[in-house]
């Protein structure tokens, strides 16, 4: 699969006639051509979590090493220099934000629709607890994954896979619309899985084939409709410069199949 056009650092006419985005660096830049986006999915570092009971998102902070881990991103994201950046309201991404992108200069534009799927009647409860109100069927299948789980009352996963498609799609129309090259977007694991398959027409059953390690980011190239054009890396480390810049060598090759 092929890379992303590299940028040339030249200002160009923005689509649409929208002003000229500065960026991280201060550099004035105008979109990419046709209102495509290059997209770095970030999943938020380590947080809090419990083999006993279910955590409601409010108490899932970061660990100690989650925000070590934050703040070793700040220079990969300094490199990426992004032009805007959204992200989940829940507290493990926004902290992740918040320490990764010290010195930045931007600030996050929070939204609803990019969290996790969670499931508040079941916070507070051991997990006998919980196996005894979804009953054995859904148990079992949440030992495989908790995507495959419905409880009553609770958000889908389908349900969450199509706010989650939508708020992406509002992210790429506004990020053309302001004319931004690059954009960042802080949000989980659920989320970039159900992302790629929609991107790459994957059955939502199988979302878990794409793994997307905590700290690292998927880099897609997108157009203003959420259309993919280039699927530049994913679960990557490493995020490559603004146009004009060297990209080292070997690091940003799409892997030759998503299945």
């Amino acid at each position: 699969m092929g890379r992303s056009a590299r940028p040339d650092g030249q200002p160009r006419s923005t689509p649409g006639g929208a002003a000229p985005h500065r960026s991280a660096r201060g550099a004035v830049r105008a979109g990419a051509p046709g209102g495509r986006v290059i997209l770095a999915f970030l999943r938020h570092t380590a947080a809090i979590s419990s083999s006993e009971v279910y955590l409601p998102d409010d108490r899932r902070v970061l660990t100690e090493d989650g925000r070590t881990h934050a703040v070793a991103l700040r220079p990969v994201l300094r490199r990426f220099a992004p032009d805007a950046v959204w992200c989940s309201p829940l507290r493990r991404a926004v902290e992740t934000w918040t320490l990764a992108g010290t010195g930045l200069g931007l600030d996050a534009r929070p939204h609803e629709d990019l969290g996790e799927r969670s499931f508040p009647s079941l916070a507070g409860l051991t997990l006998p607890q919980i196996a005894a109100r979804i009953g054995p069927a859904q148990t079992a299948l949440a030992r495989v994954s908790t995507d495959l789980v419905d409880p009553p009352g609770e958000e889908s996963v389908r349900a969450a896979s199509r706010r989650l498609v939508v708020a992406m799609r509002s992210v790429a129309r506004e990020a053309a619309a302001l004319g931004a090259e690059r954009v960042l977007v802080v949000s989980h694991g659920g989320p970039s899985s159900w992302l790629l398959c929609h991107l790459l027409g994957v059955p939502l059953e199988r979302n878990r084939v794409f793994r997307h390690d905590q700290g690292r980011f998927h880099l897609l190239e997108v157009d203003e409709n959420l259309t993919l054009a280039t699927a530049i890396a994913l679960n990557t480390a490493q995020l490559p410069e603004p146009r004009g810049a060297p990209e080292p060598p070997g690091q940003f090759t799409a892997p030759p199949s998503w299945h």
